[in-house]
């Protein structure tokens, strides 16, 4: 093998093990989906824009007439945050409970969803990431579209 190749082999080598020394060891741990969206600095934006767009997305908005955008961002943040690995405890009722009664159908649910998504990229939070977020809340589906039948 030819000296040149060798030496920058070597080179690379030592480079790549200096820069694995520099590197905290929590960084190089696998960070959760809380911290990919941003954590503490990031996701209570991202949620608070969301319901900004829900108020004012006329698909939505009348459901969130009545509705105080500042008590409704800290629940979601918190339950996002749970839902998410981020260091929360969610303290808001279940999602059938909140929901149950507002007459919420797909088209509301999928339009939320395009709130969250229009939020996180304003954020640029990557494509990728967006996807892990939807494709933790999109089994809340179920207790968010509640019919107001007996038994349920």
């Amino acid at each position: 093998m030819p000296k040149f190749i060798l030496r920058r082999i070597v080179l690379a080598l030592s480079f790549a093990f200096s820069v694995s020394l520099t590197v905290p060891s929590h960084a190089r741990q696998t960070l959760t989906l809380y911290d990919q969206l941003g954590g503490d600095a990031l996701v209570e934006k991202i949620v608070y824009t969301a319901l900004e767009y829900a108020h004012s997305d006329p698909r939505i908005a009348e459901k969130f007439e009545n509705s105080n955008i500042e008590r409704n961002s800290k629940f979601i943040t918190e339950y996002i945050c749970a839902l998410t690995d981020g260091p929360c405890e969610y303290t808001g009722q279940d999602m059938h409970k909140v929901h149950y009664g507002l007459g919420l159908t797909s088209a509301h649910f999928n339009a939320m969803a395009e709130c969250f998504q229009k939020s996180m990229e304003d954020y640029n939070i990557p494509f990728s990431t967006q996807n892990k977020l939807l494709a933790r809340l999109a089994p809340t589906h179920h207790d968010v579209i509640v019919r107001s039948r007996t038994g349920r």
